[in-house]
């Protein structure tokens, strides 16, 4: 049976943020599994943040938006937050205040499958995780932008990366093993910006994101 990919993220995407982010779930306040994840939106918000002022701002993977009220107060000329998930989005369309519908917007539909996209900056933190190789290179070639940071996977050999594909498998791969999340290697990664003619693209990784690594060309990456 075919995975009906709108079901699993309307299912999911909630949850998984609550219990990275928010830590309102059981198991996000009885450990801290999710630091790397927290230090990854850390890094991207200051990083990004000498470029948002005035700035289109895309989110690609944007989930229910929990990072618009940043975004706002760095003086951002219009978010735009991207989803799968219509359980997502309909989430965030709740956070946009009243007196800044002007400034948001936010878009129900697949990322692979996006029109044009033109913006100043666009981001996304774990959506080329769970897109194949062609939807990656469909996704990069749909975006016109000045400026990209994209986190991923890398793919190596470690101990966190092992522990993370049992959980995987545990919690949800058992039952669908044909979507799971993708580790990509740097060349690859390299090879789908080339494809889309984004030049000049960097490498940002540390131990604090343990096998998480941050593609991009902005000026600097700010820890």
């Amino acid at each position: 049976m075919q995975l009906n990919k709108q079901k699993f993220w309307n299912e999911k995407i909630l949850g998984w943020e609550n219990d990275k982010y928010l830590g309102t779930t059981g198991l996000g306040r009885a450990v801290n599994i999710n630091r790397s994840l927290q230090v990854r939106r850390k890094i991207a918000l200051a990083s990004l943040a000498p470029l948002a002022k005035d700035a289109t701002v895309v989110e690609a993977g944007c989930g229910s938006g929990l990072l618009l009220e940043a975004f706002l107060k760095l003086g951002v000329k219009k978010y735009i937050g991207i989803d799968f998930s219509s359980a997502a989005i309909s989430k965030a369309k709740e956070r946009i205040p009243p007196d800044q519908q002007h400034r948001v917007e936010f878009r129900q539909e697949d990322i692979g499958l996006s029109k044009q996209i033109k913006c100043d900056v666009v981001f996304s933190l774990g959506l080329l995780d769970w897109l194949s190789e062609t939807e990656v290179e469909s996704f990069l070639s749909t975006v016109q932008a000045r400026y990209h940071l994209h986190s991923f996977s890398e793919q190596k050999r470690s101990i966190a990366q092992f522990l993370h594909k049992a959980y995987v498998y545990i919690l949800y791969g058992h039952n669908n093993s044909e979507y799971t999340p993708n580790y990509y290697p740097r060349e690859t990664v390299s090879r789908f910006f080339k494809k889309s003619k984004t030049d000049s693209i960097n490498f940002f990784s540390s131990n604090y994101l343990e096998f998480g690594c941050l593609a991009h060309n902005l000026p600097k990456i700010n820890e």
